[in-house]
């Protein structure tokens, strides 16, 4: 298996270790950057004390623009050289990306073909970001709409092509519609092994499947190649847990405990007060115990409580990052 970038250079998939595959370290709010560091190796460091070895920060540094600079909705790009830090200072590895979260709010976009839209993508991860000795591991994409819009179609085209020409993976938010993500990423002549799909247990995109119709849709995916990620751990409001379960049951049982990833999707907001919000924590107290770790502090046992077996949770969590994250050529 070939080598996977992170932000400290290239590591053997082997090094990866137990590896939480959609992630996010928040330090893109400057007025707050001394807090949000600490936070961020608070974090780390405790996700790392727990057995962690790696996370895919999958915030899109935008293709088309230089860093230092900003992303497709005009805010700050990561801060590459913390990121580097925090890896250095916490002994997690991180892979960061490269892509678009919002097509259409880059009005650059809307110029390029699919063609164009993939060099960028491509020169990022052959090139860099910059002179920062950063090169991004994955290709991250994100679509709102089903069906895809025409710049959102555009730009997961490009992704496949992307992954075809430099073999990366391909991390896609995915609340609506993979299916038809995940049709645009094979006409760009993308490996389905190493694309993913994240949020697809959020029950606000099923678009009115009855949770045995969403089972049946994910395992076509499956099918297909493609693996699933899910993180509503804690977020009842979006997933109730035995929904969870039962999906993740559904697609085990059918033989695709291979295809399937589980992380925390764990990120917070720095207020006006100087205090840290994470997210949906308004409405729903649990989400504010939703760091990093917390997928070990209270989502594996509640997995192994559930039925899950230990042997299962390690393919989801080891053997699954490590086959998507090599690259594939």
């Amino acid at each position: 298996m070939k080598p996977i970038q992170t932000v400290l250079g290239r590591i053997s998939p082997d090094e990866l270790g137990v590896t939480l595959m959609h992630e996010h370290i928040c330090l893109r709010q400057p007025e707050y950057q001394g807090l949000n560091r600490y936070i961020a190796e608070v974090w780390l460091t405790r996700l790392r004390n727990a057995g962690c070895q790696s996370i895919a920060e999958v915030t899109p540094i935008a293709s088309h623009v230089a860093y230092p600079g900003t992303d497709e909705r005009g805010r700050p790009a990561l801060p590459l050289d913390e990121i580097k830090e925090l890896s250095k200072r916490t002994g997690i590895n991180i892979i960061c990306a490269t892509g678009y979260y919002t097509p259409e709010m880059a009005p650059a976009l809307r110029g390029m073909d699919a063609e164009t839209i993939a060099d960028h993508m491509v020169q990022k991860i052959e090139d860099g970001f910059g002179n920062t000795g950063v090169y991004p591991g994955i290709v991250k994409v994100g679509a709102h709409h089903v069906p895809l819009t025409k710049v959102e179609e555009r730009v997961f085209v490009a992704a496949g092509m992307a992954q075809s020409q430099t073999g990366v993976a391909v991390c896609c938010h995915s609340i609506f519609g993979p299916r038809n993500q995940m049709t645009a990423l094979l006409k760009g002549g993308a490996d389905p092994n190493h694309c993913y799909f994240s949020h697809v247990e959020a029950e606000i995109g099923w678009e009115g499947r009855s949770l045995q119709e969403e089972a049946e849709y994910l395992a076509n995916i499956a099918h297909e190649g493609s693996s699933l990620l899910f993180n509503n751990f804690g977020f009842e409001h979006d997933t109730p847990w035995e929904d969870l379960v039962y999906l993740i049951k559904y697609l085990v049982n059918e033989g695709f405990a291979s295809k399937i990833l589980i992380c925390i999707d764990a990120n917070w907001t720095i207020q006006s007060n100087g205090t840290a919000w994470l997210e949906a924590e308004a409405k729903n107290p649990e989400c504010r115990k939703r760091d990093y770790a917390y997928i070990f502090t209270r989502s594996v046992p509640d997995l192994l409580d559930a039925g899950i077996s230990r042997e299962t949770i390690q393919t989801f969590m080891v053997d699954n990052p490590r086959a998507i994250l090599a690259l594939s050529q």
